[in-house]
């Protein structure tokens, strides 16, 4: 890159840094805000003058503990608890219970906060004389549990085409599938119309690719103390009078709070811990507030599981960085090659390599943090990062659970 070019960069950013500056902090999208942060951290821009117009914008905090617990809720989470006893759905831990009861019950709130769950089991699939699989105990539990939302859709697929037409009918139905097929032709008339709702699907092995989905709140395995289907009686349905019972009283609990858990949920949206996506956090938001309406208790047990699940505080940011950096580097090195760009002494600048990792949906509000963690401090290279030093960052990535974890979150 000339120096003329880079000039032109450096003042390119600098007029965007100041339109974006201009915005009330309320009205900046997340993107712009990070764009801000880095900006004022790489040009040393003084704390206080970054932090003027935040301080303005902020609201006095929330307090989780200011909020009343329902006893209508209450009572309703226990009937939910005592009917999946009565179906047999028997967890490992209690917290396993108590979330699916939250959870369906937080299919009220899909519109504003939607939801994907995931539970693996043991139980193989397998395939009838014709060939097409099948998975009796999957489809059971994803029924079972199904019978706990305020509508659902039953199915072989998270997506196909009847999903979608049944979708159509029920806005904002759960989709409950034990996943055992995948549709590739899934488009139907009048799709444009559909209200996604939540999602809860059962599968025997994990998928071998996942798109990055910031909603996918949960990941299970194991928490099934038994995987047979109870025999003794006829499995509950939609008609059955402890699941027509279910349905009534959560019904008629959200007419008379509907307002109320909706402003619950962007008052909890305010209080996101540090180790937890935004978007994660937003999908989580509503199981949270319907905890925190029902009891205190079962507030604090979903938080903690929600960081168990999905928090990322005990992986430094340089090595988060170093994952996003393995996942596009080696896109952008083939670039270089097939466009005859001499690899050696190559500097990346910062705008391309923010423009590279937010695909992968990596947070970008930590990359410069992240890079001085390097001692690649953006401020000290203003006209780009040595290619060879980036791809060093992730030359002996960890390969412990959490790290897997986390780096199944980004996008590949």
């Amino acid at each position: 890159m000339t120096a003329s070019q880079n000039e032109q960069l450096v003042a390119a950013a600098k007029t965007l840094y100041d339109i974006y500056k201009a915005k009330p902090v309320e009205e900046r999208t997340p993107e712009e805000q990070a764009y801000i942060e880095n900006y004022e951290d790489e040009n040393n821009i003084p704390e206080e003058s970054a932090q003027t117009d935040e301080n303005t914008g902020k609201a006095e905090a929330f307090d989780p503990t200011s909020v009343e617990a329902n006893t209508d809720l209450m009572a309703l989470h226990i009937e939910k608890l005592e009917v999946q006893d009565k179906q047999g759905l028997k967890f490992k831990d209690p917290k396993y219970a108590n979330f699916f009861s939250l959870k369906t019950t937080a299919s009220a709130v899909s519109k504003q906060a939607p939801c994907k769950v995931s539970l693996e089991i043991a139980t193989e699939n397998v395939k009838d004389k014709e060939g097409q699989l099948h998975n009796n105990f999957g489809s059971y539990v994803a029924d079972m549990l199904g019978l706990h939302c305020f509508s659902h859709i039953n199915s072989r697929a998270v997506v196909n085409k009847a999903v979608k037409e049944q979708q159509l009918r029920k806005p904002y139905a759960t989709v409950c599938a034990m996943h055992l097929e995948t549709s590739r032709n899934t488009a139907v008339d009048g799709q444009e119309n559909i209200k996604q709702g939540n999602v809860l699907v059962i599968h025997a092995e994990a998928p071998k690719y996942e798109h990055d989905d910031k909603h996918h709140i949960v990941r299970f395995k194991d928490i099934l103390l038994s995987e047979v289907v109870p025999t003794e009686n006829e499995p509950l349905t939609e008609q059955s009078y402890e699941v027509l019972g279910l349905r009534y009283k959560m019904t008629k609990w959200h007419i008379t709070n509907k307002t109320e858990v909706g402003e619950l949920i962007e008052q909890i949206r305010t209080i996101r811990p540090e180790s937890i996506h935004e978007e994660t956090f937003k999908a989580w938001s509503g199981v949270l507030a319907i905890a925190l309406m029902t009891s205190q208790d079962l507030y604090n047990e979903m938080w903690q599981l929600m960081l168990d699940q999905c928090a990322t505080h005990n992986i430094p940011k340089k090595v988060k960085l170093a994952a996003a950096l393995s996942i596009v580097l080696p896109k952008y090195i083939t670039f270089l090659e097939n466009t005859g760009v001499p690899k050696d002494k190559h500097l990346v600048n910062s705008g391309l390599l923010r423009q590279l990792l937010s695909t992968t949906g990596y947070e970008i509000t930590e990359m410069s943090k992240a890079f001085e963690e390097h001692g690649l401090a953006m401020k000290d290279n203003k006209a780009g990062l040595p290619l060879e030093a980036l791809q060093a960052t992730y030359a002996n990535l960890p390969t412990d659970d959490k790290f897997k974890t986390y780096s199944q979150t980004l996008t590949k």
